[in-house]
């Protein structure tokens, strides 16, 4: 590893920056994420390129995910913030080109541009968070720092549907200039680091086999159902890449020098638990959010606003939960915070999954709050013992094993629930067909055919009540093809809720206490201690 002195603690109004400027950062990252789902449609009218606008989220997901670990790895390498400026460089560069964009596949590839840089600063923001304070410190400003994973998640599509009325589709890449440059800016000035930086091999061989099976997988995830069957031979070339790269993968890391992900981390028990809590939270967190708004409008016929509530019931105690998690690590220890959270979280999505198909909007936004009390809980307890299991020198690691699972659980958990979702609303949709009075079947059969559209046509209620005014005697199975959305959902749900059952018992193998890490390093020369003395490590 690369020497650096001990730490030198920043100043309180110094931390209380640092923090402040990842949290700005971070909050884009996560909005940008969901943010582009409500410019969709306007973006296809302008853009064109409809059989390619799912790669427009794949994409993003796909580089941020692949340049997590690396990235990680090579800030504790070579220093933490000359990669999170980079990474915010890059990301704003990726926002202008967006929005700036002619065609579909310009797009795409600016977003491509976009989830390196965000994957840059969201693991290596937290690791400067975490080597910017003292461990025991850790788990209140990591709770702090951890609520803008649910605010960001609620607050994208909002943000979204507001620019795209307002200003433009354009603007909802644009308006992260601003916010980066004050970012930039603020990190810049406040972040001091004490480094040597030493000649170092990198694991180039690892890393590109973790790019392989990750981008394997995840392209197999996000297009099957959607842009291809999962019965293909796309699907096939995408899982068989996944089943020849990942044993590749834990051969070269198991021989490599310095691997970028040290496989060792995982026989302490503490980062092989938290590994696990946090790839089902990645998968809970993004199913229920992904799926709120179209049982809300899709099934309900609610509004936009009745999402917002509902989803803002949700977010609202997620943010308690994770500022609250810091002082309850304190007084009762890992295992027993990191257990209370999943517990709630599984709890609150149990009471989605059975929930019922025609349940009022005020009945969701009762049920709501458990969740996301748990999920803020668990998810500030997890980033905390991610660091404080290991020594100062491999924040950037732990750091990036913490977003990592995030994001793969997150993919892994929508494919699982979307497909289960799809495969129940098409069974739901035929009996809905069949029961119907021999005259109509023909006319319905026709209209439900293709139940990706059927779903996107109740989530629009201007043109379904379009469809059905045009087609009178329809009218009656408006409810019936509701309730088959609804029930569908909830099977969806059904697997997040089995998911959920899987943290707890992770959480059970979590120590009670984590021993304080070494802060390991030799120290600098007595002249340069005493200049650094008021400066902040990161």
């Amino acid at each position: 590893m690369t020497p650096q002195g001990p730490p030198v603690v920043p100043s309180r109004n110094r931390t209380l920056v640092i923090v402040g400027a990842t949290m700005l950062a971070l909050s884009l990252g996560v909005m940008d994420a969901s943010i582009v789902g409500t410019a969709g449609p306007t973006i296809i009218t302008d853009l064109g390129g409809l059989s390619l606008y799912a790669w427009v989220f794949s994409v993003y997901v796909l580089a941020q995910t692949i340049s997590m670990p690396l990235l990680g790895k090579l800030s504790d390498l070579y220093g933490r913030k000359r990669f999170f400026l980079a990474g915010l460089v890059v990301f704003i560069v990726g926002s202008m080109l967006s929005g700036a964009s002619q065609n579909i596949v310009e797009l795409i590839a600016f977003r491509a541009l976009q989830g390196i840089g965000s994957g840059a600063f969201f693991t290596v923001g937290l690791a400067i968070v975490g080597a910017s304070v003292k461990p025991e410190q850790r788990s209140r400003v990591l709770g702090i720092t951890g609520s803008v994973f649910g605010l960001g998640a609620i607050m994208g599509p909002t943000v979204g549907s507001y620019l795209v009325q307002s200003v433009g589709w354009r603007w909802i890449f644009y308006v992260n200039l601003p916010f980066g440059i004050v970012s930039l800016i603020l990190v810049t000035l406040a972040v001091k680091e004490i480094h040597r930086p030493q000649p170092k091999k990198i694991d180039w061989a690892g890393a590109l086999a973790l790019a392989g099976w990750v981008s394997m997988l995840l392209l197999g995830l996000l297009n099957g159902g959607t842009t291809y069957p999962w019965i293909s031979w796309q699907e096939v070339l995408f899982f068989g890449g996944f089943l020849v790269f990942l044993p590749l993968f834990l051969f070269v890391e198991s021989k490599a020098e310095d691997p970028i992900i040290p496989l060792s981390l995982f026989r302490n028990r503490t980062i092989s638990s938290s590994f696990a809590i946090q790839f089902v939270r990645g998968g809970v967190l993004l199913g229920l959010t992904a799926f709120i708004s179209l049982f809300v409008q899709g099934a309900l016929g609610g509004n936009i606003q009745d999402t917002r509530n509902v989803l803002y019931a949700f977010v609202v105690p997620f943010i308690v939960g994770s500022i609250s998690a810091g002082q309850l690590l304190a007084r009762l220890g890992y295992r027993t915070v990191a257990f209370v959270g999943v517990l709630l979280m599984t709890i609150g999505t149990g009471l989605f999954a059975f929930a019922g198909t025609s349940p009022s909007v005020i009945d969701l936004m009762v049920r709501a709050p458990i969740a996301g009390l748990g999920m803020g809980i668990g998810l500030a307890s997890v980033l905390s013992a991610f660091q404080n299991s290991v020594d100062r020198r491999q924040i950037g690691v732990a750091s990036s094993l913490s977003t990592f699972s995030l994001n793969l659980g997150g993919a892994i958990g929508v494919s699982l629930l979307g497909t289960v979702q799809l495969n129940s609303f098409t069974t739901r949709l035929a009996t809905v067909v069949q029961q119907a009075p021999p005259q109509a079947q023909a006319q319905l059969s026709q209209l439900l055919g293709d139940p990706n559209q059927v779903g996107q046509l109740l989530n629009s209620p201007a043109a379904f009540a379009q469809i059905i005014a045009s087609h009178p005697a329809l009218s009656v199975f408006v409810t019936p093809i509701r309730e088959a959305l609804a029930g569908s959902i909830l099977d969806g749900f059904l697997v997040i809720f089995a998911m959920s059952i899987i943290s707890v018992v992770a959480s059970l193998f979590m120590p009670a206490t984590i021993n304080k890490p070494k802060e390991e390093g030799p120290p600098p020369s007595p002249p340069a201690a005493e200049s650094q003395r008021s400066l902040g490590q990161a």
